[in-house]
């Protein structure tokens, strides 16, 4: 007779009833062993007859086909790797994580520095830009020497009062005067002169070369004085980086536009003046500039040279006109000599900011020429020096009385 004894077992692991013929205790439904490997324990045996006989055994949990009945435990241990491990011991997917938000907070705030450091730059250059825009539309004024400070301080104030007050409608009579065109236009926006509508016609081809599609920008202002006459100097700028000077000055409780200074007016270009064949004058605006000046410094006689300038702010020299001789104690040779002098020493006519600019060793001067023509032959004398500077005005602008 067997040994073997049919036996109804419960599985400790997933509560399943099933029928047991071998020492091989494994659940028919989970294919697991109800009790740990060589552990004893008491199993309720249930029989046919209803009674229930208790028995302690030693189970053997080794299947006969290992190899297939593994596989078929992994299978089914596998949801069970999902199940919450203790809390002291982190899974992989939480190390990581947490790893990476460690190394992300020393990123998170190297970028936040960076940002700092950009903004700071841009404050900075928003500052600096600011300072350079109103520090440039300041208005150069006379500086505070030793020997009178305080009337110097007195002309500093007011010029800076003038500058202030003349502002605004300097920037709308300069609106209206680069959208126009037509010269009769142009004479109710410049100061009164003499035969003015005439001299803008003649000067018609010179504005012409300045007409910007964009409003210019005002980059610098001065203010300058002849007598107790201020006038206001600017430069603007197109979208070309070009450069124009205009002369502002009160007339009629308006700040209008100093026509002459501007055009460089003069009664005919140089050219057209130079190749005419009968007797003639004009005046003209033009640059001088004396010959072999180190050499001739004890000559009672100098010689010196005019040239046409440019119509742009710092334009280089023009046309030449023949060389003439003046005498130096000679009225006209004393104004040159004062004005080329003020340059040199940095010491400009009505303190103005436009020779700045201009080629070196020359002055602005306003001369009378006169053309004679004899047999042919073309000769050009310097009747007079008019004034020492380019201002539709009839100051000099140097005094004599102080000069040797």
């Amino acid at each position: 007779m067997s040994d073997q004894i049919p036996a109804w077992l419960i599985c400790s692991k997933c509560g399943e009833v099933f029928e047991s013929t071998t020492d091989s205790l494994l659940c028919s439904s989970c294919e697991r062993a109800p009790i740990p490997n060589k552990k004893k324990g008491n199993v309720h045996i249930i029989d046919g007859s209803g009674q229930s006989a208790r028995k302690e055994f030693s189970a053997n949990l080794t299947p006969k086909n290992a190899a297939e009945r593994s596989q078929k435990r992994r299978r089914i241990n596998q949801p069970e790797q999902t199940t919450k491990q203790p809390s002291g011991k982190p899974t992989r997917a939480k190390q990581s994580r947490n790893s990476s938000d460690k190394k992300s907070k020393p990123s998170q705030n190297f970028t936040l520095i960076k940002l700092l450091a950009l903004w700071f730059i841009l404050l900075s250059g928003i500052a600096l830009f600011i300072k350079y825009w109103f520090t440039s539309m300041d208005p150069v004024v006379s500086i505070i020497s030793d020997d009178k400070p305080l009337e110097d301080a007195a002309l500093l104030s007011k010029n800076i009062d003038v500058a202030n007050q003349s502002h605004a409608p300097i920037m709308a009579t300069a609106n209206e005067f680069f959208q126009t065109t037509a010269p009769e236009a142009y004479a109710q926006l410049c100061r009164k002169r003499p035969r003015l509508t005439q001299t803008i016609f003649n000067d018609a081809s010179k504005a012409a070369l300045f007409q910007p599609d964009t409003p210019p920008e005002l980059i610098s202002r001065n203010v300058i004085r002849i007598g107790e006459k201020p006038m206001i100097e600017t430069i603007w700028v197109d979208e070309r980086k070009r450069q124009v000077e205009i002369v502002f000055g009160p007339q009629d409780d308006q700040w209008l536009v100093d026509w002459e200074s501007f055009a460089k007016t003069s009664s005919m270009p140089w050219s057209v003046f130079h190749a005419e064949k009968e007797d003639g004058e004009g005046t003209f605006r033009m640059l001088v500039r004396q010959r072999l000046a180190k050499q001739n410094t004890s000559a009672l006689i100098m010689s010196v040279m005019f040239y046409e300038p440019g119509f742009f702010h710092g334009s280089n020299l023009g046309l030449a006109t023949p060389a003439f001789t003046v005498e130096r104690k000679s009225r006209d040779g004393k104004l040159i000599l004062a004005a080329l002098k003020a340059r040199d020493d940095n010491q400009p006519i009505f303190g103005s900011i436009f020779p700045a600019n201009d080629p070196p060793s020359t002055a602005r001067v306003t001369v009378k020429i006169r053309r004679v023509v004899k047999d042919d032959v073309k000769t050009f004398e310097l009747v007079e020096v008019l004034a020492c500077h380019w201002l539709g005005i009839d100051e000099v602008g140097i005094d004599l009385t102080d000069t040797p």
